[in-house]
């Protein structure tokens, strides 16, 4: 299930990128017990209004300049209910025209 949340983040960030100067950062670490994940991209952003809209099944976020195709609107709330099921939460820093940084954040269990 991780494993299809980060599948369907770093989907996104290709499908979303800037072309042809596209580029994606993964990054992870691990802070104050915690699992952090983060996904970011250069592409056409997110305007702050939408941010929380993105989160929901169907919902999809209208982008005139960007040419592609639209999905399903079912990716990133797959991504949201799989994070939050193992006890987690999801994020996103965006700006329009500034790209996207999405961040898992997980607990991390002991032995």
């Amino acid at each position: 299930q991780l494993m299809q949340a980060l599948v369907n983040l770093i989907s996104n960030a290709v499908k979303f990128c800037n072309v042809p100067e596209g580029r994606i950062d993964i990054g992870a670490g691990v802070h104050h017990e915690h699992l952090e994940i983060a996904v970011c991209d250069n592409g056409v952003g997110i305007r702050p209004e939408d941010q929380s809209l993105i989160f929901e099944q169907f919902r999809q976020v209208v982008q005139p300049d960007h040419g592609r195709p639209p999905g399903s609107g079912l990716g990133l709330a797959i991504t949201k209910r799989i994070i939050e099921y193992h006890g987690g939460r999801i994020g996103v820093e965006s700006s329009p025209g500034q790209g996207a940084t999405f961040k898992i954040i997980l607990p991390i269990k002991q032995a």
